[in-house]
């Protein structure tokens, strides 16, 4: 977990790291960042996707009634430096990229 704290506003981002239980030679990376100072904004940053999504859905659910924003489905788009900004606000998912 990693966070700065301001007089303002308050960042997180929590990296996650890990693989498969039927494929342990896969790995995934990715971080989920949030801060204050944009609230309803979740960014998730992929740093490395053995699959590229490939067995993966890829979205995000919140609220109650629950909302579900779906970017992917078991396709190969989830590639390294892929960053999509979750707007659970507007209700959006956007897509862009970082080098990686």
């Amino acid at each position: 977990v990693f966070y700065t704290l301001s007089d303002d506003y308050i960042n997180l981002a929590l990296q996650f790291y890990f693989t498969r239980y039927d494929e342990p030679n896969k790995f995934y990376n990715y971080t989920v960042s949030y801060s204050t100072n944009q609230p309803g904004f979740f960014t998730f940053t992929y740093n490395q996707i053995s699959d590229q999504g490939i067995s993966a859905t890829v979205g995000a659910q919140y609220g109650s009634p629950l909302i579900a924003l779906q970017y992917s489905v078991n396709s190969a788009t989830v590639t390294p430096g892929l960053v999509l900004t979750v707007d659970t606000i507007g209700g959006t998912i956007t897509r862009s990229n970082i080098a990686v």
